[in-house]
């Protein structure tokens, strides 16, 4: 009887006990096939990422041209996850990972679903897992200027030791030839100022900046009947084929205290017509003239302003389609009143000038 009794009672037990024992070792053998599975998944979306990475900075370089805005390679980043995926025999899952980039960004993202084995004890018939990965690249712009270098052609800041000037003083320069500093002039000349009270109490750049609408009375125009306070300064440069920028910071001498803040700029005169105070009397044009039209034609004018209350930069890009001569000009065309736009660190560059 008590032999029976105990043996019974074993059988009980192990009966108990091995629906526990079935789920703690199915357990344990899940985890362990989950946490392989997950690691060949990640690996799969590391190396499609990073490889992708390398692709895409390798090739954007030398695909990139002036004329694109962004670049992607979405059909390549596929051929290169696919591969990734059958290496790590995961083709299952290839087809349904997404491998997607933007013009600085590529993020590959895949789910994988794997079959339990237990499947009985846990009542459920898979796993799932999802990894995602996201890879820095190049931006299309920082491409094309790594492939095309920039390079400052010319710089003008309007700083000693290329004039006498005092500093809080100021003069109108130009010499007999109507010149300066390798600038050619027109009209009365280039103002040369130091005073920070007529540039809202501050220079952008160094001590000096330049107005354009300056003043006839001083001794360069002495015994010049005829003088114009509306001057320009222009440099004629032998251009290749390719990009250009043109960077110029702007102020108007005479601030709108009505429009605090805003910057009453643009490419065409069209742009700012709307601003008529004073006859816009803080004017600057810019224009980029080829050989044969040096007429300041409207087409050329590539930038204007007319009213801005703080120091504004300006950056302008172009395109030179053909080898020549080109004249680059800064110029005042508001009221003639010896009251203008006030000028400073101008820059013209190839492929984009330095920040």
């Amino acid at each position: 009887m008590f032999l029976r009794d105990e043996k019974g009672a074993v059988i009980m037990i192990l009966a108990l006990a091995l629906p526990a024992l079935i789920f703690g070792v199915g357990g344990v053998v899940e985890t362990s096939r989950g946490i392989a599975y997950r690691q060949r998944l990640a690996s799969a979306v590391e190396l499609s990422c990073t490889q992708g990475q390398a692709f895409v900075n390798g090739h954007k370089r030398l695909d990139v041209t002036s004329a694109n805005g962004t670049k992607t390679y979405d059909s390549d980043l596929e051929r290169i996850k696919n591969n990734n995926f059958a290496a790590k025999a995961m083709e299952d899952v290839a087809p349904a990972a997404r491998a997607t980039s933007t013009d600085t960004n590529i993020n590959v993202t895949a789910t994988g679903v794997m079959p339990l084995i237990f499947s009985g004890a846990f009542g459920q018939a898979s796993m799932s897992f999802t990894v995602a990965r996201d890879c820095a690249v190049n931006s299309t712009a920082v491409a094309f200027a790594d492939r095309n270098p920039s390079t400052l052609l010319i710089s003008e800041s309007f700083e000693q030791p290329s004039h006498t000037v005092a500093p809080n003083s100021w003069t109108v320069l130009k010499n007999a030839s109507s010149e300066w500093n390798g600038w050619k002039v027109q009209n009365a000349g280039i103002e040369i100022n130091g005073l920070r009270e007529l540039a809202s109490n501050s220079i952008r750049f160094g001590d000096f900046f330049a107005e354009l609408d300056s003043d006839c009375k001083t001794s360069v125009n002495a015994g010049v009947s005829n003088c114009r306070t509306n001057s320009a300064m222009s440099r004629l440069l032998r251009l290749t084929t390719g990009s250009y920028q043109v960077r110029y910071w702007y102020i108007a001498r005479e601030r709108d205290a009505s429009r605090p803040g805003q910057v009453i700029c643009g490419k065409t005169s069209s742009d700012v017509s709307y601003y008529q105070v004073n006859g816009q009397t803080n004017r600057i044009e810019l224009f980029v003239e080829k050989e044969g039209d040096y007429t300041f034609n409207a087409n050329n004018m590539v930038d204007v302003c007319v009213q801005a209350d703080k120091w504004v930069e300006r950056v302008i890009d172009f395109t030179v389609p053909v080898e020549a001569n080109y004249k680059i000009t800064w110029r005042a065309a508001g009221k003639e009143d010896s009251f203008g736009g006030l000028i400073d660190y101008l820059r013209i560059c190839k492929n984009g000038c330095p920040g």
